[in-house]
């Protein structure tokens, strides 16, 4: 079944408080992120957190407008999908120390792009949520984010986890993407989808989101105090 009722409820779903909290945590990440855009010393998946952060909150804002209007937002889900995606793997790609896996990481920024436009030219369309292409993009989230957490246990010296910024994001991108995954397969494979049922979801990702974006802000300002202290 397709889940377009579905998305269209999330998006109506999120004009409440607990909703404004997570448009005002996305917004903190902007902020905390824009603080490490300028300069020169950190890494560059850190600096490029406040543009991608920037985009998320406006297609955020724009679904919740035009959901409201009951105009089809679908199309702009499925392309962001794509842009959120490659940028997750991009700083995966930063994190990870094997060279091996980043060159796989490279051929893949490349070709899961060219699959998801496949797919929504030719497969699912782009008026239907490309559920298949959203699916592997998180099973490659979820691998690569374990993988990090490998190389970590490989270490042979001791690692303050609690300022690591790579910790941080590598644990909330495993986090939300573990458990939206199998939330979203299973919304598309249900026949009959309540209202109700839709809420819940909805409201289960709402707070899924706010984890992950509350886990970045935290690995913003790790190295806003790591800055601060070796100054």
């Amino acid at each position: 079944m397709e889940v377009f009722c579905f998305l269209n409820n999330f998006a109506l779903f999120r004009a409440n408080m607990a909703d404004n909290f997570y448009y005002f945590i996305i917004f903190i990440g902007i902020i905390l992120s824009s603080f490490l855009f300028l300069k020169k010393d950190d890494s560059p998946y850190l600096k490029y957190f406040s543009p991608f952060l920037s985009l998320t909150l406006t297609i955020e804002l724009l679904c919740l407008y035009l959901a409201n209007h009951s105009i089809h937002t679908i199309p702009i889900i499925n392309c962001f999908n794509i842009i959120e995606m490659c940028f997750y793997m991009w700083v995966l790609r930063n994190i990870i120390k094997n060279k091996k896996i980043k060159r796989i990481i490279n051929f893949l920024i490349v070709g899961f792009p060219m699959l998801c436009c496949f797919n929504l030219l030719f497969w699912q369309g782009i008026n239907n949520y490309n559920s298949i292409t959203y699916s592997l993009g998180c099973l490659l989230i979820i691998f690569f984010s374990i993988y990090f957490f490998f190389e970590l246990f490989k270490l042979q010296y001791a690692v303050r986890l609690i300022i690591d910024s790579g910790f941080w994001i590598c644990t909330g991108l495993l986090f939300y993407h573990c458990v939206s995954f199998p939330v979203f397969v299973s919304a598309n494979l249900m026949k009959n989808f309540s209202l109700k049922l839709g809420e819940i979801i909805s409201f289960i990702l709402m707070i899924m989101n706010v984890i992950l974006y509350s886990l970045f802000c935290i690995a913003f300002l790790c190295r806003i105090r790591i800055r601060k202290y070796s100054l």
